[in-house]
C-alpha cells in the first residue's frame, strides 16, 4: 500500500508583525521587502519546502484584531490579492486554504 504522507509545520515564525507602520517598524525596518504578495511567498515556500499545512503563530498573550500583532487577521485580508494560479479561502475565523 502506498501511502502518502503530510509534512506540516505547526510553528512558524514570521516578523514581528506584517502592516506597515508610519514609524518605519515592522517589515520594512527588519529589511523584509518587498512587503507585498505575502501569502504567494508564503505558499510558494511550503510548496518548495513540500510542507502541506503550516502555521503562522505570535508569541502574545493578547490579540488584538487589526493591530499589527493580528497576523491572521492581515494575510486573511490579503485573499482578495491573490490572482492566478494562487488561491484563497477564510474558511474559519483561525483557519485559511492556500492553494
Amino acid at each position: 500500500m502506498t501511502e502518502k504522507r503530510k509534512l506540516i509545520d505547526l510553528r512558524s515564525f514570521g516578523a514581528i508583525g506584517f502592516q506597515d507602520a508610519p514609524n518605519g517598524l515592522w517589515l520594512g525596518k527588519q529589511n523584509y521587502l518587498p512587503q507585498s504578495k505575502l501569502l504567494e511567498r508564503i505558499i510558494d515556500t511550503c510548496i518548495k519546502n513540500e510542507v502541506d499545512i503550516t502555521a503562522i503563530t505570535t508569541e502574545d498573550d493578547c490579540v488584538l484584531t487589526g493591530y499589527p500583532e493580528d497576523r491572521f487577521g492581515f494575510l486573511a485580508n490579503q485573499i482578495k490579492s491573490l490572482r492566478n494560479p494562487y488561491y484563497g479561502e477564510k474558511i474559519d475565523e483561525n483557519l485559511l486554504v492556500l492553494i
